[in-house]
């Protein structure tokens, strides 16, 4: 039945999409399933795939030849799509282990090149195996403990009432703010003529310019220029 929907559908019509390699990480195997089967749920909307059996047949066509080994081998994959991936949803569920999740998700700091939004993304993806009673607030404790900048952390544990929205809200302020104080500096650094004078050329005798100003590692400079 899956063969004869399935060649309703040429492969050569068929987009590329990834095989979902299970052995490469197994610590992230339930979080990379999720992705993939989430995209390949868009693909099937996409593609304006309704038929059950079809599309269990793209998706085992997709997943790839290592997929298909262990699917093979699982007991209630029934004959339908949805059957198929709620299956092996209960094969990867096993490899979840709640504290090691949560592990990781303490052990999650901000990079020195990542800003605030980035790392709240990172954290929130973190959190999503966890399974925390309160998300924004152990996301709100991690970005505390382990943001980058000490203001923020000063900012955050002088305001322990602030909802994680306002938290965030703050640090972009923040991050915004040395940015532009960042940006002043370096105009002042560049800064062009810090003192002219005139004088005379000591061989030929003609008037020159020499000019003095300020470079970055604050140290003079001349410049001359015969007249």
């Amino acid at each position: 039945m899956a063969e004869a929907a399935a060649a309703a559908v040429p492969l050569a019509s068929l987009p590329a999409y990834p095989k979902f390699v299970i052995h490469a990480e197994p610590n992230s195997l339930f979080q990379r399933w999720g992705k993939w089967k989430r995209g390949f749920e868009n693909l099937m909307t996409a593609m304006n795939v309704g038929k059950q059996a079809q599309k269990r047949a793209i998706l085992l066509y997709f997943a790839g030849e290592e997929f298909g080994e262990i699917f093979d081998t699982l007991p209630n994959t029934g004959d339908t799509c949805i059957s198929a991936i709620a299956e092996f949803d209960v094969y990867v569920s096993p490899q979840k282990n709640g504290e090691f999740e949560i592990f990781k998700f303490r052990q999650a700091k901000q990079e020195p090149d990542e800003n605030i939004d980035t790392y709240h993304t990172r954290l929130r993806k973190l959190s999503e195996n966890c399974k925390f009673a309160d998300k924004d607030r152990e996301v709100k404790s991690q970005i505390i403990q382990g943001c980058v900048s000490s203001k923020i952390i000063l900012k955050a544990l002088q305001n322990p009432s602030q909802t994680l929205d306002q938290l965030l809200t703050m640090a972009r302020s923040f991050e915004v703010s040395e940015i532009q104080a960042g940006n002043i500096t370096k105009e002042k650094d560049l800064e062009t003529v810090h003192q002219i004078r005139v004088g005379n050329h000591p061989s030929s005798g003609r008037k020159w310019l020499v000019l003095r100003w300020k470079i970055p590692t604050y140290m003079s400079c001349k410049k001359k220029i015969v007249q």
